[in-house]
């Protein structure tokens, strides 16, 4: 008798660890036909386009804007006042005067407004000659970066949207762009 009061003893012992099991291989079955809710919908950042009023660019005309090589010569190039998307949008300005794809180089300004010398040492040339430039502004809300992958290797990182607007500039005369001495008889 106490040979099987043993095992009944043992046996007891073991019931809870094979309630554990039976548990446990219950629940692993029933996880595959478990409904989880949908993981949550993230929208995705979509870029705002911009939309310009050309109308309200300056200087605003069709044709070229002529500009003297001196220091006195300068012309206001703004486009805040053309965007319809009103002062809501973070935008980045970059303004290039002659942008070469074969040699890119950095904007020649970041601001909103840019004011154009008759004296910008990339309209100056000795000569007298007249010179045709292209002064362009890319307007977006990334930030710009040069990706050569295509024709013009000007993108953002973020690929949103960019706007452009160009002047073409027509610059004359001798350059008359040297200061004078500064007068240091007082």
């Amino acid at each position: 008798m106490t040979q099987k009061r043993n095992n009944y003893l043992q046996l007891r012992k073991q019931r809870p660890v094979a309630w554990l099991l039976l548990l446990f291989a219950g629940v692993m079955i029933g996880i595959p036909h478990c409904v989880l809710p949908p993981p949550p919908q993230v929208e995705p950042d979509v870029p705002t386009p911009i939309f310009l009023n050309l109308d309200l660019i300056k200087p605003v005309g069709p044709g070229p804007v002529l500009l003297e090589r001196a220091i006195t010569s300068q012309v206001l190039f703004s486009v805040a006042s053309a965007l319809l998307n009103g002062p809501n949008l973070d935008l980045n300005y970059y303004w290039f005067i002659d942008f070469d794809v074969n040699n890119p180089k950095q904007a020649d300004s970041t601001e909103e407004d840019f004011l154009l010398e008759g004296c910008h040492g990339s309209l100056v040339d000795n000569s007298g000659a007249a010179k045709t430039a292209t002064l362009e502004v890319l307007i977006t809300e990334g930030v710009l970066a040069f990706i050569f992958d295509d024709n013009d290797p000007r993108d953002t990182l973020g690929g949103e949207p960019i706007d452009s607007v160009r002047w073409t500039i027509i610059v004359s005369g001798v350059p008359d762009c040297a200061q004078g001495p500064p007068n240091d008889l007082l």
